[in-house]
């Protein structure tokens, strides 16, 4: 848990911008790689709520780390690419 959170620190040090669920989706996102994931499926792995997921994300878009696109069908889940990356801001 110590690495999570000195991780959470270094990137809301480097970026204060992000509110701490922004800088733990892209964590998460980071760890997942260039595959990309839903948002539904994030959700459930931080097990938190998809609606606080899915704001963090219109934020994380409208500042450029990720994009967003439709995952389809009537499911409120998106499809999200981490766009910019974050190895060089965790050291």
């Amino acid at each position: 848990m110590e690495t999570l959170e000195r991780a959470l620190e270094n990137l809301q040090r480097a970026y204060p911008a992000l509110d701490a669920l922004q800088a733990l989706v892209l964590l998460a996102l980071d760890e997942q790689g260039k595959l990309g994931i839903s948002s539904a499926r994030l959700s459930r792995r931080l097990e938190i709520e998809h609606a606080l997921i899915r704001r963090a994300l219109a934020e994380l878009e409208a500042q450029g780390w990720v994009r967003l696109t439709s995952s389809g069908g009537p499911s409120p889940a998106l499809r999200i690419e981490l766009v910019r990356s974050l190895s060089n801001t965790l050291t």
